[in-house]
């Protein structure tokens, strides 16, 4: 089924370059959009959000308080189902505490005007967010930034550096757990810090992972990663193997897909997900 929406009659001719997704993972049909637009004559894109409470059948949009550049990332809180968050290129973070109906702007430490590449909640503490933020004005290629706040934005605290990297993700994602850590992509491959960032260690036998995405079955915490290149590391085996490409996805160009398992033994297996 094709789902279609117009575009509010201030955004005739505009044309949607990208959007940013996110379903609520605690209303049942309720689903975010925020959607990048193209002016009809070039120039600088635009961002909306529209909502929708019937899984897509009808939409209502909602406009910004300000003009938005992309929108980069949505996340829900992982408790309050009212709270979200909004990433966005060179327009720092947005925030809605009514499940997206309205949106203010939150500052990330002293700016308001940075890029926010990515963000990931605590899956058992809510109003606790995380972020990846750069800061264009200190020139074209800022190193990262992350932080972290408990209290949905109002005060930030910054977490040290950890290389150039990619995504956020807290894992497990699941409440009530013993331990819990943060993960990103770096230079060093995957890298972990369970002190809110205070101190990072890597996981190797991986090349930079691009895309980090988390799952459970109750017992084991399970992470899945894409990448850029393709390797299989196994600790138990003790063996380093490369592999060019994943078999029967050729669409991947030469990247990999892989799953990191945590077992109750604190072992990790890499293992190749093969899609058919």
């Amino acid at each position: 089924m094709n789902i279609t929406r117009s575009l509010p009659p201030a955004y005739a001719g505009y044309s949607c370059s990208s959007f940013t997704i996110q379903p609520s993972p605690h209303t049942l049909n309720r689903v975010l959009v925020g959607a990048s637009l193209s002016p009809p004559a070039g120039g600088d894109v635009e961002s909306i959000f529209f909502t929708s409470s019937d899984g897509g059948a009808t939409w209502n949009y909602v406009l910004p308080p300000q003009t938005l550049g992309y929108v980069t990332d949505m996340v829900y809180d992982a408790i309050n189902p009212g709270l979200v968050y909004a990433g966005t290129e060179y327009n720092g973070l947005l925030r809605s505490t009514n499940s997206g109906a309205s949106w203010e702007s939150v500052s990330v430490a002293i700016q308001s005007d940075i890029s926010v590449a990515a963000i990931a909640v605590h899956p058992n503490l809510t109003n606790k967010v995380y972020v990846r933020t750069y800061d264009f004005s200190s020139g074209p290629n800022p190193e990262p930034e992350l932080w972290y706040s408990e209290n949905a934005g109002a005060t930030w605290q910054p977490m040290s550096y950890v290389f150039t990297g990619v995504d956020l993700l807290m894992a497990p994602p699941i409440p009530d757990q013993f331990l819990y850590a943060l993960y990103t992509g770096c230079d060093l491959g995957l890298c972990r810090s369970f002190d809110d960032g205070t101190l990072w260690d890597s996981i190797s036998g991986m090349p930079r992972p691009e895309i980090l995405s988390a799952a459970t079955d109750g017992e084991r915490s399970i992470i899945y990663l894409g990448t850029p290149g393709g390797l299989v590391y196994s600790p138990i085996a003790n063996a380093l193997m490369m592999t060019d490409d994943v078999p029967g996805l050729g669409s991947l160009g030469g990247g990999g897909v892989y799953r990191l398992t945590t077992a109750i033994n604190d072992e990790f297996i890499y293992l190749p997900l093969i899609f058919r």
